[in-house]
């Protein structure tokens, strides 16, 4: 057990020995936390919109209220021909374009159906995707309503049956993604911080030549296995402490259930991590 501490004291030593290695290690993954749990997200707002409204009927300028009255879209412009609305398109002034056709309010009431002509610039497919989502939402939203308003029978309102879905978020009830993403990057940066120096390790000895030195010491491999690995498996744990600290006081998330069993949990998974990055030092 002696030799198990001297070993580790030795790690502790090299690691705050090497003033290169130390922002690295303590300050880069914060940071990273603060500045991705911000920058990386799916959602998007301030979709720059515009539409042609050939139908000029109170149900097409309705149907417009909705987007209107979104806070991902900003309701640029009415375009008079699709030519004026690809122009712009192409000039990358509008994002979304919807195209409201002629007779628009009429046909629905006669034909209790229409077509909406939807153009979404796809330079960025993965915008694209979730902007043609919240397009559909809103169409579907307002196709529900109208339906209901629409359809009568011999001068009767003939209510028609719709079933209701209440969803309950559970762990994400406001569905902050902040709440979402935040955890899966303090994950994401312990696992890569770990391997990264597990994989230094034994490679680092081999190039400053110490490596042969221990091998002639009386140092059993599996002493020297667990004093290599303990120095990282703490920092670790204590990124780890770090992160949450960060992610209550600066993102405001909410840590609910067993805190010792999440670290229980997290303890084993960096010794998987370090073990893998220690394979990989020793294989190369």
């Amino acid at each position: 057990m002696k030799t198990i501490g001297y070993i580790i004291q030795k790690e502790f030593k090299q690691i705050f020995r090497n003033k290169g290695m130390l922002p690295i290690i303590f300050i880069l993954p914060l940071v990273q936390l603060v500045i991705l749990a911000n920058a990386a997200t799916f959602e998007i707002k301030n979709i720059k919109f515009a539409y042609i409204d050939n139908d000029h009927t109170t149900t097409s300028r309705a149907l417009l209220e909705k987007f209107s009255a979104s806070t991902f879209f900003n309701v640029l412009t009415n375009y008079s021909s699709e030519k004026q609305a690809n122009s712009a398109m192409l000039n990358g002034d509008v994002d979304v374009i919807l195209e409201i056709p002629p007779y628009f309010e009429r046909d629905l009431i006669k034909e209790k159906q229409n077509k909406l002509g939807l153009t979404v610039n796809a330079i960025d497919g993965a915008t694209a995707g979730v902007e043609s989502v919240y397009v559909s939402q809103i169409i579907q939203s307002f196709n529900k309503n109208l339906r209901t308003e629409l359809m009568q029978v011999s001068d009767k309102i003939v209510r028609p049956v719709q079933i209701t879905t209440i969803p309950s978020f559970w762990y994400n009830e406001t569905l902050n993604y902040k709440t979402f993403m935040v955890p899966g990057i303090l994950v994401l940066l312990v696992t890569m911080i770990t391997l990264f120096l597990s994989g230094m390790n034994i490679v680092r000895e081999k190039e400053i030549g110490t490596l042969e030195q221990i091998n002639v010491t009386p140092i059993k491999k599996s002493e020297f296995i667990i004093g290599k690995l303990f120095p990282f498996w703490i920092i670790g744990m204590g990124l780890l402490t770090l992160g949450l600290i960060i992610a209550k006081l600066i993102f405001d998330i909410p840590i609910v259930g067993s805190l010792a069993l999440m670290y229980a949990y997290t303890s084993v998974y960096i010794l998987v991590v370090l073990g893998i990055g220690l394979f990989i030092s020793n294989f190369t």
